[in-house]
């Protein structure tokens, strides 16, 4: 058995009320909480990021420890590939492709880990400074409605 990490920053992540954790259960295990350089937008109801050449530009995340065999494990990346729509039998361009990062862990340390990134063109798309999509979500949902008064 060989361990591998996944970095997951959006609805994949352990709070995420909208997530998807559940494809997550089975295979793999909070490993700890890190971050990757880049750029972080709001796509159409969830994140995606983009690489960036400034150190400055974090997004933060998850990092969950992969550990299956490998039966299983090509199982979990099947069932996230299709989760982010990449792999075989999506359309080019995909929308996110699967790449090998370092993440930065919040205690210094590094690893090594997959994560999506986004692949389209991100004009258009909402800027989020914070890189914390989380945030993001809790800043949009403590915002009141316009209502027909406003």
């Amino acid at each position: 058995m060989t361990t591998e990490y996944l970095f997951v920053y959006g609805t994949l992540r352990r709070e995420c009320r909208v997530g998807m954790g559940h494809l997550l259960s089975g295979g793999c295990e909070f490993y700890a909480v890190g971050s990757l350089q880049g750029r972080l937008y709001e796509v159409a109801g969830y994140p995606g990021v983009v690489p960036s050449h400034d150190p400055r530009d974090r997004v933060l995340g998850d990092i969950f420890r992969i550990d299956v065999r490998i039966g299983e494990r090509r199982d979990l990346w099947n069932r996230l590939d299709h989760y982010e729509g990449c792999g075989a039998g999506f359309p080019e361009p995909q929308e996110y492709v699967r790449q090998l990062l370092p993440i930065r862990e919040a205690d210094g340390g590094q690893v090594l880990a997959w994560t999506y990134l986004y692949n389209r063109p991100e004009a258009g798309l909402q800027y989020i400074p914070s890189g914390d999509y989380l945030r993001f979500l809790a800043e949009e949902n403590n915002q009141a409605p316009a209502g027909p008064d406003s």
